[in-house]
């Protein structure tokens, strides 16, 4: 692969940060966006090549969200800023370039306020077509596709950059911190949309990925409403 797959695993959601910082944004993502390998518990369901698994804190590009995220933002560079100890999120800078860094010393953490309602929509990305089929833990995959189809789909693996779509998946919250499972048996958390916080506050504050012990099918993470630094 001279382009992993993983590069398709980078989707982040900007959110208000408390202050107003001019020409920064902030966006939320998941910490294991940038190391999947850590959260299985055998690194080659990810199908990420044992010399590719390197922590990588920076993201390369940043997707302009009115084309769906098939145009590359050039005005602007996109580092860490701050991950959650213990939980698997993290909340990165965005800042155009030339402007003076700014630096984050408090940690990240979240507020959980479960609301009335126990169902959730979420929006993230995937990838496309048969790219998005791969965004599961079935390390088996390619091996049941006939020679002729897993030959094609590797081909599209060389280079999958960009190549993803906007989905949106509805979930049921089934536990008080927001573990949540799909409601039908498509409604699944899709590797392409992990990391993928936020629509509205009263819809859902993000998806990250996790497992209950009830649901080891569909799995997720909803963010019950807030998410703050400091």
């Amino acid at each position: 692969m001279s382009k992993p797959l993983w590069l398709m695993l980078g989707t982040a959601f900007a959110i208000e940060p408390p202050v107003s910082v001019p020409n920064v944004t902030l966006l939320l993502t998941a910490k294991h966006t940038f190391l999947p390998w850590l959260y299985v518990d055998a690194a080659d369901k990810v199908k990420i090549p044992e010399e590719f698994r390197k922590s990588r804190y920076v993201i390369g590009k940043l997707y302009d969200p009115r084309t769906l995220g098939t145009t590359p933002l050039v005005s602007e560079e996109v580092g860490i800023a701050s991950i959650h100890p213990t939980l698997d999120a993290a909340l990165l800078v965005a800042q155009q370039r030339g402007e003076e860094k700014i630096a984050f010393t408090k940690r990240l953490t979240l507020n959980y306020e479960v609301g009335p309602t126990t169902t959730a929509e979420i929006v993230g990305f995937r990838g496309e077509g048969q790219l998005g089929e791969l965004d599961t833990l079935d390390s088996n995959l390619l091996e049941k596709l006939p020679v002729e189809e897993r030959n094609k789909l590797l081909k599209l693996m060389e280079n999958v950059e960009g190549r993803h779509v906007e989905t949106r998946t509805s979930v049921e919250i089934v536990t008080p911190e927001g573990m949540c499972r799909g409601l039908t048996a498509k409604d699944r958390c899709f590797h392409g949309m992990s990391g993928a916080p936020l629509i509205s506050e009263d819809r859902c504050v993000g998806l990250l990925y996790g497992k209950h012990p009830q649901y080891r099918e569909n799995y997720g993470l909803c963010l019950s409403r807030s998410l703050k630094c400091g």
